[in-house]
């Protein structure tokens, strides 16, 4: 819900250094607001409070979870995804996280192509 004001009021296309700051802010927040994580941090958990700060630690050889959870229910994990392959590739391929998953596919498709996925093979390094 959160996110969703927040979006509301940020150009999220046209990031600065402050917008980069208000995402992680948000982040934290949307991480803090709950529960903190019971168990292990996993990038495959199911549970926003273990996967998002698994996350925020994940590495170019993470790159199919990361896509993977693009498409993550909880709109949180999805700006934590996209924040992190924004960091490592520099690129959003116009991947807005709190856009219903509809408007979100083309982009998940340019993700895809980007990273190397396909339903039967690993991805390649994050470039």
């Amino acid at each position: 819900m959160f996110a969703l004001c927040l979006s509301d009021r940020l150009d999220i296309g046209k990031r600065s250094a402050h917008d980069a700051r208000v995402h992680r802010v948000a982040l934290l927040f949307l991480l803090f607001a709950g529960c903190l994580p019971r168990g292990e941090l996993s990038i495959k958990a199911e549970d926003p409070s273990r996967k998002i700060p698994a996350i925020t630690r994940a590495t170019d050889a993470d790159a199919a979870a990361l896509f993977d959870a693009l498409s993550h229910e909880d709109a949180a994990v999805r700006l934590a995804a996209i924040q992190v392959l924004r960091e490592q590739t520099g690129a959003d391929f116009g991947y807005e996280y709190w856009r219903p998953p509809e408007q979100r596919r083309p982009a998940l498709e340019r993700w895809r192509d980007h990273l190397g996925l396909t339903p039967s093979t690993q991805p390649n390094p994050i470039r």
